[in-house]
């Protein structure tokens, strides 16, 4: 990280720090010792760790935002470096911005999709039921070995037709769930991604922004997180990992479809478990990790970022498979 000069505000002590690295260009601000959060200096969406500190985030950035915005000349999503790794530890910030950040515009015109994908099941993610790919992959193993899944069953052993089957249920229930939050948001579910058989399980997009939803069941187990680290009954899961890069993949294949950026799309971890104990929450401001009884809840209480044209904009281009499996684009970003 290279520092840049100390601003001209010795009252307030306050020093902007510029960090790029990964594909992140971004402006953090310090007061002496505390750090009051950054701003994205190429989307210019502000994270900062009180709502006091935003408008000093905004104005001590402004410079650098715009020299930033002045040496793209076009933003190209195909070229654009993986983003996998999360800002150093020592910035970590809350879980979800706590004030109101700029929207995610310029927002260009969105081209128009021959009217038949509108109405396509097999084009149109819209049309998709929550937990249909989980279903089919359940449904898939019991064919495979229907005499051995069906004496599992009965004998409650765990198995992988089993997890499957579990995982559509729950998600079922959290897209129940969703369905609570009104008519400004939009949500998809099973969103399929790539080639090789991933999906999201739950795509929301709405005032608070765009957020990737990955629902996990644990019957009767215990789950606990402390920062990236989730455990479940003492043994590691690499979830927070995997949300992370569900959100940063989402990020880069809704931007390269809309043709502006969508940015930042958080991921969220839905739990349903016996018992959920958040220690202490992902170590960056991409990644939440919540109840899925308490999913909605903390959708509702995020502060508006997104305009509905927005809104409509990105879920527009969201439901058509097109964007998530684009002929065009190099595998090995997806």
């Amino acid at each position: 990280m290279t520092a840049t000069p100390q601003i001209d505000n010795a009252a307030a002590a306050i020093v902007v720090q510029r960090w790029k690295r990964w594909g992140n260009d971004r402006a953090y601000v310090k007061r002496g010792t505390a750090d009051l959060g950054y701003r994205d200096l190429r989307t210019g969406v502000v994270v900062a760790t009180a709502a006091e500190h935003h408008d000093v985030i905004r104005e001590v950035t402004e410079g650098l935002h715009q020299q930033a915005l002045a040496s793209v000349t076009e933003y190209q999503p195909r070229h654009a470096r993986r983003d996998d790794a999360p800002a150093p530890r020592e910035r970590a910030l809350p879980a979800a911005p706590a004030a109101p950040v700029a929207p995610v515009a310029p927002v260009a015109p969105v081209a128009e999709r021959p009217a038949a994908a509108d109405t396509a099941p097999d084009r149109d993610l819209a049309l998709t039921k929550p937990g249909s790919a989980a279903r089919a992959r359940a449904q898939e193993l019991r064919r495979q070995a229907p005499v051995r899944t069906a004496v599992a069953r009965l004998a409650g052993v765990k198995t992988a037709e089993r997890n499957w089957r579990i995982g559509a249920d729950a998600e079922t229930d959290v897209a129940r769930r969703l369905k609570r939050l009104g008519d400004d948001w939009r949500v998809l579910h099973a969103v399929p991604v790539g080639q090789d058989g991933s999906d999201i399980d739950h795509l929301v997009i709405g005032p608070a922004g765009v957020f990737t939803v990955n629902t996990k069941h644990h019957p009767g187990s215990t789950v606990e997180v402390r920062g990236d680290t989730v455990r479940i009954n003492g043994g590691f899961q690499p979830y927070v990992r995997v949300s992370r890069f569900e959100a940063q993949r989402a990020a880069r294949l809704l931007s390269a479809g809309a043709g502006f950026p969508v940015a930042p799309v958080y991921g969220v971890l839905a739990v349903k478990a016996q018992t959920l104990t958040v220690r202490v929450q992902p170590l960056d401001a991409a990644v939440t990790v919540v109840a899925h009884s308490a999913l909605v809840d903390r959708l509702s209480d995020l502060p508006t970022v997104l305009d509905a044209a927005v809104v409509e904009r990105v879920y527009a281009v969201a439901r058509h498979r097109s964007t998530w499996q684009p002929s065009a684009i190099d595998r090995s970003e997806l």
